[in-house]
C-alpha cells in the first residue's frame, strides 16, 4: 500500500476519527504519523475531500468543488516499526 504525504494540515475532526487522543491533539500542529492512501476511485473532489495531485504527489484538501478529476484519498494513520532479522552465518 503506497502513502503519500499531506500537503495540507487535517482539521481536528478528521485527527479525532483517526483515534488521536485529547493528549496528542493538544501537540505540535504537524503530525508525521498521518498520511494518505488511495480509495480505489477517481472523481471530481468536493470541498473537504482529499485527493492526489502534483509533480511529487501528495496529498491535498480540496478548497472548493473542483472540476477536474483526480485520484480520491483516505487518511490514515500509521506506525513505524523497525523489524531485525538475524540470519545465521553459515560460514562459522
Amino acid at each position: 500500500m503506497k502513502l503519500y504525504p499531506l500537503a495540507d494540515w487535517p482539521t481536528l475532526t478528521e485527527k479525532r476519527k483517526l483515534g488521536f487522543t485529547p493528549e496528542e491533539l493538544s501537540g505540535a500542529r504537524q503530525q508525521p504519523d498521518i498520511c494518505a492512501v488511495l480509495t480505489g476511485q477517481k472523481g471530481r473532489p468536493k470541498r473537504g475531500e482529499w485527493y492526489l495531485s502534483g509533480a511529487i504527489p501528495q496529498a491535498y484538501r480540496a478548497p472548493n468543488d473542483l472540476p477536474m478529476e483526480f485520484h480520491m484519498l483516505r487518511l490514515v494513520r500509521v506506525k513505524e516499526r523497525t523489524v531485525t532479522t538475524i540470519i545465521s552465518d553459515p560460514f562459522k
